[in-house]
C-alpha cells in the first residue's frame, strides 16, 4: 500500500515478465483508459498491453480475455470487471491505481485474482500523493495492508462493517433482538417479514434441502411469457402440499400442454419437499450412485417398515435404512429418473405415516 510511483510500477511489471508471468493493472475509469494505456506503454515499452472493460463489445472483450489467458499479452489494463470469476495461474502481480476509491471488501476480492498458483504473488494498492485521503479511505487502505495472511476474509468483513457501519437492522437499535434469537433465525425472520410486506408468497419448507442432478426450469419455448414463468415459479416454491403442486401442474398442462421434463422436475421437487415434511425428513440427495433420504427418525422408520406397500416398494428398489445416520440409501443406476424414484418412495412412506396417524386417531 503506497503512493503512486511509476518507478515501482515499471519494476513490478518487468519483474513479473522476467519470470514469465502476467500482470493485472486495474484502472477503473473507462472514459480515459485508452490515454492511460498510452502512458503505460511509454513507461514499459517492453510489455505487451491489452485493454479490457465492461463497455467493450462482448466478443471483443472475450477475445482479449482469451488472448491474455493464452499468454498473448503481458499486462491486462482493466476495470473492476476482473473482480470475480477469473482464475489465471499465470497472473501473479496486481497493481491498482487510485485504490482509495474502492471499498475494502472489493479490494480484498481483487487481491484474490492473483496468487492462484504455487508462485509468490504481489499486490500493489496505489493512491495519489498529491491529494488528501478521507478518513474512511485511510482506514480501508490500512486494513488491506494489515490483513495479509491467509484466511483474513472474516477479519476484513468485520473491519468493513466497522468502517461503513451496520445500519439500523444490524446496529444498536436491533442488536438486542438479534442477540436473543441468533443471527440465522433473525435473518430468516427478516426475510419473511420483507416478503410479507411485499405481498410475496412465502417459501414452503425452506428447511428441506434437495440435491438431485436434474434440470429445473420452465423452458421459454414452453411458456413464452416471462412474467407467467415467474408466477409459476413462485407458486411452486410456495406450494405446501402435494395437492397444491398437482393443482399448479394441472393448470400448466391446461394452458400450455404436456409438461416438458425440466418443468416436470420442478413439480416433482416441490412434491418431494411436501412429502419430506410429512415424514419429518430434511433432505433428499443424490450421492454418487445412491439416492439418500434423511433424516428419518427410527420411530417413523418403524411405521414405514410396518407398511406392506411401503416396505415392498423400498425392497424392490433395494433400499436400506441405516440406523446410525437415520437415512434411507437407495442405489440408482446411470440414467435412472432419480427424482421420480424419490417421489414414489416418499409418497409410499408418507402414506404409511398418514395411515398410522389415522389409525391412532381412530
Amino acid at each position: 500500500v503506497m503512493d503512486y510511483n511509476e518507478g515501482v510500477i515499471r519494476d513490478a511489471i518487468l519483474r513479473e515478465m522476467a519470470r514469465g508471468g502476467q500482470v493485472y493493472f486495474l484502472y477503473n475509469r473507462v472514459a480515459n483508459i485508452d490515454q492511460f494505456a498510452g502512458r503505460l506503454r511509454r513507461l514499459v515499452p517492453e510489455a505487451r498491453i491489452a485493454i479490457g472493460h465492461g463497455q467493450m463489445q462482448e466478443h471483443a472483450l472475450e477475445d482479449v480475455m482469451l488472448d491474455f489467458y493464452a499468454g498473448a499479452y503481458d499486462v491486462l489494463l482493466c476495470t473492476t470487471i476482473v473482480e470475480s470469476g477469473l482464475d489465471n495461474p499465470h497472473a501473479n502481480t496486481l497493481i491498482i491505481e487510485d485504490s482509495q476509491r474502492l471499498g475494502l471488501a472489493q479490494l480484498y476480492q481483487l487481491k484474490g485474482r492473483v496468487g492462484r498458483s504455487q508462485r509468490q504473488a504481489y499486490a500493489y494498492f496505489l493512491f495519489p500523493s498529491n491529494q488528501p485521503l478521507t478518513e474512511e479511505a485511510t482506514q480501508r487502505l490500512e486494513a488491506i495492508g494489515e490483513f495479509t495472511e491467509l484466511g483474513s476474509g472474516m477479519r476484513v468483513a468485520m473491519k468493513d462493517l466497522e468502517i461503513r457501519g451496520a445500519g439500523t437492522l444490524m446496529g444498536a437499535e436491533q442488536s438486542g433482538n438479534m442477540s436473543a434469537v441468533g443471527f440465522d433465525l433473525f435473518a430468516s425472520l427478516l426475510a419473511e417479514a420483507v416478503s410479507e410486506a411485499r405481498g410475496e408468497d412465502k417459501l414452503a419448507h425452506p428447511e428441506i434441502h434437495m440435491d438431485v442432478a436434474a434440470d429445473f426450469l420452465i423452458p421459454a419455448e414452453y411458456m413464452e411469457d416471462g412474467g407467467e414463468r415467474v408466477l409459476y415459479y413462485r407458486r411452486l416454491a410456495a406450494a405446501v402440499t402435494v395437492e397444491d403442486v398437482d393443482d399448479i401442474a394441472a393448470k400448466m398442462r391446461s394452458a400450455y400442454g404436456a409438461l416438458p421434463q425440466p418443468a416436470a422436475n420442478i413439480c416433482n421437487r416441490a412434491r418431494a419437499k411436501a412429502l419430506c415434511q410429512a415424514i419429518g425428513a430434511t433432505s433428499v440427495a443424490q450421492v454418487g450412485g445412491k439416492l439418500v433420504i434423511g433424516e428419518v427418525s427410527k420411530t417413523v422408520q418403524a411405521v414405514i417398515n410396518a407398511s406392506p406397500e411401503a416396505k415392498a416398494l423400498i425392497t424392490r428398489h433395494r433400499g436400506i435404512y441405516v440406523s446410525g445416520t437415520k437415512v434411507y440409501r437407495i442405489p440408482v443406476g446411470k440414467g435412472e429418473p432419480v427424482l421420480d424414484i424419490a417421489v414414489d418412495l416418499l409418497r409410499a412412506m408418507a402414506g404409511a405415516v398418514e395411515a398410522a396417524q389415522d389409525e391412532g386417531r381412530g
